[in-house]
């Protein structure tokens, strides 16, 4: 009787570690395994198996991202205060990277487009800044996508969002 219930628990605790074994990574996901915390591989999406216990599977999302900038109050380079906002899209290339050479790849990523925003908006003069649309877009684009590559970050499109001017009164305020 003694052996019979250690050999149902043994058969419970080797189905329970199977099951736990099992991993699913949804489609447009990539799975980071952290074994022990330390970087152990990549996993496509489909059907994984893990060592319960001993590795940690982190989701990352893959698709394309949009991160939204602003509304930011910026002053142009003749000294006219402005209202901007833009888009960033983006998009996961290298999991691990993301994962692992930025503490929050998401945070970075919306800092980085606001201060990149207000960088290339600070050096152009009002008139450029409601007329150069590509060109803005295609500057933070750059820029932004200088400092991402490290992260495994690709910065798809930039699209600058509506640009107003700031009457002098409650600009002060």
């Amino acid at each position: 009787m003694a052996l019979l219930v250690v050999l149902m628990v043994w058969v419970v605790l080797v189905v329970v570690s199977l099951f736990r074994s099992v991993t699913l990574v949804p489609q447009g996901f990539s799975g980071v395994v952290l074994r022990f915390g330390r970087y152990h591989r990549d996993l496509r999406s489909g059907l994984a198996l893990v060592l319960p216990s001993i590795d940690r599977v982190i989701r990352v999302d893959l698709r394309e991202q949009p991160h939204a900038v602003g509304p930011l109050q910026v002053l142009t380079r003749d000294d006219v205060p402005v209202t901007v906002s833009a888009i960033a899209y983006v998009q996961v290339r290298d999991p691990r990277a993301a994962l692992l050479e930025v503490s929050n790849y998401k945070i970075a990523v919306d800092q980085l487009a606001v201060f990149t925003l207000r960088q290339v908006v600070d050096e152009l003069p009002l008139a450029d800044v409601l007329s150069e649309r590509r060109q803005i877009n295609a500057a933070v684009q750059q820029r932004m996508q200088q400092v991402t590559d490290k992260w495994g970050v690709r910065i798809n499109l930039v699209d600058l969002g509506p640009v107003s001017r700031i009457d002098a009164p409650s600009a002060a305020v």
